[in-house]
């Protein structure tokens, strides 16, 4: 699975800087999606390099459940590129990359595996017990 890294490293020309901070140092752009997608990700920056895409990404997030990767001016080729990567992410479990389905876990819209939502799920039960063993201390 790629990481977040190897994605800037391979790609750096679609992560530009946006702004610099006081201190000067220079802001390093942020996945807001989970490691699940970064091959997803990756897969679309190669496919977008061979149209020879000459912009950036400005924000790569998920919303909703979805895959939302905001950039700067694309053809019509090239936005095709995006829409099947969000086409596939949908399927696609945001935590592992495993085949996965839409899920609302209390409030929130994600897309998981059977795996990662069982994880989850007593991962959540667990501090939920310590919450209420610490509340009748």
């Amino acid at each position: 699975m790629k990481t977040t890294d190897d994605i800037q490293n391979d790609f750096p020309e679609f992560f530009k800087p946006l702004y610099t901070h006081t201190d000067s140092k220079t802001f390093r752009f942020y996945f807001e999606t989970g490691k699940g997608w970064n091959d997803i990700i990756y897969d679309t920056c190669a496919k977008l390099k061979a149209t020879g895409w000459d912009g950036f990404f400005i924000q790569i997030k998920q919303k909703f459940a979805e895959l939302r990767m905001y950039s700067t001016g694309m053809t019509a080729e090239q936005f095709k590129i995006l829409a099947e990567a969000e086409d596939k992410a949908s399927v696609t479990c945001e935590f592992c990359g495993e085949p996965g389905i839409l899920r609302k876990d209390m409030g929130w819209l994600n897309i998981k595996c059977d795996v990662c939502k069982k994880e989850h799920d007593e991962y959540r039960e667990k501090k939920i017990q310590e919450y209420k063993e610490k509340q009748n201390a």
